[in-house]
């Protein structure tokens, strides 16, 4: 199996000019079922997981009995706060609680190599050759990425040193910029097309 992979490399004005090689092996079959879960972890993660609502010892007075246990002909009750009772705590409601899910170290490697080799094959990534531009222009961009990804949709992910290129496409419609760094399985999975530039391309693929 060869440990180099070519990727579609592209100039300023969308042309393809040769395929770039990175040192990536692609895996023999893609475990899906390992990036299902990845995903869901992911997901689970975003979870805040902070509802919270008030017991009857927590929502405030009821202190006093209602009226006195015998003689009146009504059932006996001990607190107005009772759940039953309206303005009463919540029995059994939802208290903040930890709802993120952890994945080992080595899965999560598997996982994103999973991933980017389904983008591979699928021919759903691209490298700009060059990230900085004359000027700032979403006009400009916008052409370059429509001649990439036809679609329209993709994931531009650049590094803190692709401001013009960021500032250039920030306003386009169906362009999400992503930073190198943060790049998660979920965002490289849930992209039709991830457009690098050629300063995140080795970052990506050295982690």
């Amino acid at each position: 199996m060869s440990n180099l992979t070519l990727i579609p490399q592209f100039n300023k004005v969308g042309e393809k000019i040769e395929d770039v090689s990175v040192s990536f092996s692609l895996p023999e079959k893609i475990n899906e079922d390992l990036l299902a879960q990845a995903i869901r972890i992911h997901l689970a993660n975003q979870r805040q997981g902070n509802a919270d609502t008030k017991t009857k010892g927590e929502v405030r007075g009821g202190g006093k009995k209602p009226w006195k246990q015998k003689g009146t002909g009504r059932a006996r009750q001990g607190s107005t706060r009772s759940p039953h009772w309206r303005g009463g705590g919540v029995a059994h409601g939802p208290k903040p609680r930890d709802l993120s899910l952890t994945m080992s170290r080595r899965m999560g490697q598997v996982a994103r190599v999973a991933a980017l080799a389904q983008l591979l094959t699928n021919g759903q990534l691209a490298v700009i050759e060059e990230s900085k531009v004359a000027k700032i222009s979403t006009k400009q961009t916008a052409l370059l990425l429509a001649k990439i990804a036809p679609s329209g949709r993709l994931s531009l992910v650049t590094t803190s040193a692709d401001k013009d290129i960021s500032l250039s496409a920030r306003n386009l419609v169906g362009v999400e910029i992503l930073n190198v760094a943060n790049l998660s399985i979920f965002d490289i999975l849930n992209s039709p097309f991830l457009v690098l530039t050629s300063t995140a391309l080795p970052k990506l693929f050295s982690q």
